[in-house]
């Protein structure tokens, strides 16, 4: 594509287990994105497909976009059928795609819980379904919630 100069993105990754007896894991996710000259018709989205599950898709854009990812998940402790493992999350996004300046107070922030439903004998395979609340407005829609069904870990 002539006129885009954008670099790949920067992504910071931290997962914790714990083995307890319903085994957990803390996973966080740092992404910065940064682009130049970009075209119209290319900017970094910061919406419910990149990471702020609670926004409408084409929420914000820009030639930058900043992303943090918290997540908490816990394993139910067994398998129904041999087939499904069943777990719950929580989690905290907040992110923007901004043009110019970076600012702190201008992150758009969501929670919420889900639920994973993994199929056991299949290593990728998955169900996610996550309810968020968005605690910021967006130039789409006002603040609220939002469900999210999706068959890949959000990150």
């Amino acid at each position: 594509l002539e006129g885009i100069q954008a670099d790949g993105g920067d992504v910071a990754r931290f997962v914790q287990r714990v083995e307890t007896r319903f085994p957990t894991t803390f996973v966080t996710r740092f992404r910065v994105d940064h682009g130049w000259q970009l075209d119209r018709d290319f900017q970094f989205l910061a919406d419910g497909q990149n990471g702020l599950r609670a926004y409408p898709n084409f929420a914000f854009e820009g030639r930058q976009r900043v992303l943090i990812n918290f997540e908490q998940r816990l394993f139910l402790g067994r398998e129904i059928l041999q087939i499904f493992g069943p777990s719950v999350a929580a989690f905290v996004d907040s992110g923007q795609a901004f043009d110019r300046n970076f600012s702190f107070s201008r992150m758009k922030t969501d929670a919420g819980i889900g639920l994973r439903i993994a199929m056991a004998r299949f290593e990728s395979a998955l169900i996610r379904i996550d309810y968020a609340y968005a605690l910021n407005d967006s130039p789409i829609s006002r603040r609220g919630h939002g469900l999210s069904i999706s068959t890949v870990q959000a990150f």
